[in-house]
């Protein structure tokens, strides 16, 4: 088992998850967890600048291969800006961590979010892209 520390006090959580899991799944986790890093001797990770919330979706993702959804009977558009939001950051997060299929399944959720509530907020647009990486897919589909 491995501990993942996750965002900064007092909002920082601690997930226990398997290590195999881990190395299966995330580039990232791969490279930290082998080789002669202290990570790897302490079997602890940790990630300061990421958030709980959003890394409990991607925990979610490796245990279950599910992702959080709204019903779609929901008209509200400030939990369907919400929804946006947070699934942009999840699919940055799997950006970092090198999780492709955890990629494909966050942006396949915001698409049909997208179609369904059509609703995307300014502020994701400039967080995506000040923080996502070059060449992004979530880049593309905000542009479209």
């Amino acid at each position: 088992m491995i501990n993942v520390d996750v965002g900064s006090s007092p909002c920082q959580r601690t997930f226990v998850i398997h290590e195999d899991l881990l190395l299966r799944n995330s580039t990232f986790f791969a490279t930290e967890l082998n080789g002669n890093w202290l990570e790897s001797t302490k079997k602890q990770v940790c990630l300061p600048e990421d958030e709980p919330p959003v890394f409990a979706i991607w925990v979610t993702w490796l245990y279950d291969r599910q992702l959080p959804r709204l019903p779609w009977t929901v008209v509200d558009e400030a939990s369907w800006i919400q929804e946006s939001d947070l699934l942009s950051r999840a699919y940055m997060l799997g950006e970092k961590l090198d999780d492709k299929d955890f990629m494909d399944a966050t942006i396949d959720l915001l698409i049909e979010v997208c179609v369904n509530g059509s609703w995307l907020s300014n502020h994701s647009t400039n967080n995506i892209f000040e923080s996502s990486l070059p060449g992004s897919y979530l880049r593309t589909l905000y542009i479209l």
